[in-house]
């Protein structure tokens, strides 16, 4: 079960991921989507890391955690695994 403080921080790349989409003109996305296939990649990431990275890094592991994430089993597919994957 993830905590509060897992849940804000959740919340927290959300908000960046949108805000780095409007600023480079990105595609937008389903935010929904987004939060719930973090919560269940949570144990996969360092999402401390993932705030720290560089605009371009930090979509590369967003799209990737859109684009990848399997739901079935909750893990990644076609060999994608995140830079601040643990």
């Amino acid at each position: 079960m993830l905590d509060k403080i897992k849940l804000s921080t959740i919340c927290t790349i959300a908000d960046r991921a949108e805000d780095v989409s409007i600023v480079y003109d990105l595609t937008m996305f389903d935010r929904s989507a987004l939060i719930i296939n973090l919560i269940h990649v949570a144990h996969l990431m360092d999402f401390d890391k993932l705030l720290t990275f560089e605009d371009n890094s930090f979509m590369h592991d967003i799209n990737g955690v859109l684009r990848y994430v399997t739901c079935t089993t909750y893990e990644f597919s076609n060999c994608f695994y995140p830079r601040c994957g643990k």
